[in-house]
């Protein structure tokens, strides 16, 4: 179907949110059955909701939510239902953190809602940005993350309880350019003995027992003291 826009623009996205919205370079429509029926080529309701226009990248839902990245401004954006209107509104999510947007793109990103309700996101130089945004509770705090290399992409899988993000990272070790899938060492329930406060790190746990002997060769050992046995 063809709606009524005034301008031609390419389909760069749909997500589905009680109704079917539909991201264009331009306009972000809803997309319902006719008459409240359902939708059937022949029977569409559709309806211009804001006119920022859309990156081609996937918008995410968060809640009662739709998180997309605009097309222009590259600014964060959300459509929501304004419960005084009725109808559905966008607000921007980056509007006090323009100046980590301005100039750069988002290439990927991801939602981990558990268990800190994090949008991950990878900008176009390498670096990783994240907004923690909590609606309900008018909360939403950006913050960046830099390591001795580029991310390039991620994906947040869920993992029992909680959602772990994953990451491509480039890095330069011995002169030659690798890439390592990465992930963030947990927070929540960690002792200081476990605790993992460095970058692309891999870590032994040597508390074994009944004497075995063990070598590691190829790189620098960092040992707690809790786990240094001293012996005669």
């Amino acid at each position: 179907f063809t709606p009524a826009s005034q301008q031609l623009d390419g389909v760069l996205g749909m997500i589905s949110l009680g109704v079917l919205f539909v991201m264009t370079g331009q306009i972000e429509y809803a997309v319902r059955g006719a008459g409240d029926g359902p939708l059937t080529p022949s029977g569409v309701d559709i309806r211009p909701q804001s006119y920022n226009g859309s990156a081609p990248l996937t918008p995410l839902i968060i809640g009662t939510e739709v998180i997309f990245v605009a097309a222009k401004s590259h600014a964060v954006r959300s459509l929501y239902v304004d419960p005084i209107q009725g109808r559905y509104e966008s607000n921007e999510l980056s509007i006090m953190a323009d100046h980590m947007l301005i100039g750069h793109e988002i290439v990927a990103w991801d939602f981990a809602q558990a268990p800190h309700s994090i949008v991950q996101m990878v900008r176009s130089d390498g670096q990783l940005l994240g907004v923690t945004y909590i609606r309900e509770h008018e909360i939403w705090g950006w913050h960046r993350h830099t390591t001795k290399g580029l991310f390039e992409s991620l994906v947040t899988i869920p993992e029992g309880a909680i959602d772990v993000s994953y990451e491509i990272v480039n890095r330069t070790v011995g002169g030659a350019t690798k890439r390592f899938v990465e992930v963030f060492a947990p927070r929540e329930n960690v002792t200081r003995v476990d605790g993992v406060f460095v970058d692309c790190s891999l870590t032994y746990d040597g508390r074994v027992s009944g004497g075995a002997t063990i070598t590691i060769t190829g790189g620098t050992l960092w040992v707690p003291e809790e786990m240094v046995q001293l012996t005669a």
